[in-house]
């Protein structure tokens, strides 16, 4: 199991979307802009943890159990689905 690490970000779902799960996918709804987007297995497996409020090496580490992938790789995944969420204003950082 991954390390917690104190000085890691925590993030949360924005307070304006909704959504969804679609069989292996999340759909989301923007409410502001009314974009949505589809969310993939791995995607909606990081959506659903997120909500939950786990920690990115708390995902990283399920997802490697889950999928059976190496550990740097679930990082990378990770890292690049929280990205776009970020950038897409459907995802932001949990206040402390």
């Amino acid at each position: 199991m991954a390390d917690k690490n104190p000085s890691a970000p925590i993030y949360k779902h924005a307070d304006h979307v909704a959504w969804r799960r679609v069989a292996e996918e999340i759909v989301v709804l923007d409410l502001n802009t009314s974009a949505y987007y589809s969310l993939n297995e791995v995607g909606a497996f990081v959506w659903e943890r997120l909500g939950k409020g786990q920690s990115l090496d708390e995902i990283a580490s399920a997802l490697c159990e889950d999928y059976e992938v190496e550990d740097k790789q679930a990082r990378k995944d990770i890292d690049a689905v929280v990205r776009d969420m970020v950038k897409n204003k459907i995802l932001e950082p949990k206040a402390a």
